[in-house]
């Protein structure tokens, strides 16, 4: 775990600060407790990026250290992420797919906007699918979700997994649907 201290000075009220960190995360292999290998080329990614703490007005700045045993105090954000995986991994994760025709092929991607528009379950990868002709034909694919409002980002990628989806409105005013998924090892 990093901690550092940041000057009261330079975060005053209603003032930004920018951070660069450069870090590195190394994936747990054989335990898939909250983050790390599920199975060979299978893996849930998550608690993988350094957090800034939370600063609110009843306690100032949050100094609990992350645990394991509990979620991190977080704040509300946006994100805009890259995952660059091999052919024939597929990605989900926090947020909306931007690119899906960049990433799959036609048939997986009418699957997926299919979904978005229906309570129904839609099979989107299922045993019968080819699993050369899913994903975009090179050597490795760059998936592109963004995420606003939310509290924490994570994904999970796969080579040989099911995937089925649906929507449902979760704002009765707009019409506003929201993607649900559910990936599996048949």
């Amino acid at each position: 775990m990093l901690n550092m201290t940041v000057n009261r000075q330079s975060v005053a009220a209603g003032k930004n600060i920018q951070f660069r960190i450069a870090y590195h995360y190394t994936l747990n292999k054989g335990s898939h407790v909250r983050t790390g290998e599920v199975e060979p080329n299978a893996h849930f990614i998550a608690y993988f990026f350094p957090r800034i703490a939370v600063y609110d007005d009843i306690d100032g700045w949050n100094r609990f250290p992350y645990n394991g045993r509990l979620e991190f105090y977080n704040d509300f954000c946006d994100f805009d992420a890259y995952i660059t995986v091999p052919k024939n991994f597929l990605v989900w994760a926090t947020g909306d797919l931007q690119n899906c025709s960049e990433v799959l092929t036609s048939t997986y991607c009418s699957r997926i906007q299919q979904a978005e528009r229906s309570d129904a379950i839609i099979n989107v990868i299922d045993t019968t699918d080819n699993k050369e002709s899913i994903t975009a034909n090179k050597p490795f694919n760059t998936w592109h979700y963004k995420a606003s409002n939310v509290t924490d980002f994570a994904f999970a990628t796969s080579d040989h997994y099911m995937w089925q989806s649906s929507s449902l409105v979760v704002d009765p005013k707009t019409g506003r649907r929201t993607r649900v998924d559910a990936v599996f090892n048949p």
